[in-house]
């Protein structure tokens, strides 16, 4: 799986300088922890400050997610057509969320 370099970085008002590194440390790692449950895989995360800036690079972050098969079951036949064939409430409401 191909991986690359992201690097996210925000303009802020001046911060103070008391708080800046925590909340650039904060954003690394909400950041880590969201790719992680995403299942993104990445080498190293960097976080970096200035009075104006938050920057976060991330090293080989994984390009996409890897493939998954997700089931999914709907209602019973029964329940899911009609005497006439038709789709119920229940199959229609079933595919909607698909």
């Amino acid at each position: 799986m191909s991986t690359d370099t992201l690097l996210i970085e925000l303009g802020t008002e001046e911060l103070p300088p008391h708080a800046a590194q925590a909340l650039s440390t904060s954003l690394a790692d909400s950041l880590s922890e969201l790719l992680s449950q995403a299942e993104f895989s990445f080498d190293t995360i960097a976080a970096f400050v200035t009075p104006r800036r938050l920057a976060v690079q991330i090293k080989k972050l994984q390009v996409q997610q890897a493939a998954r098969k997700i089931v999914r079951k709907g209602p019973a036949l029964k329940a899911a057509y009609d005497a006439q064939g038709n789709p119920t409430k229940a199959a229609l409401g079933f595919a909607q969320s698909c």
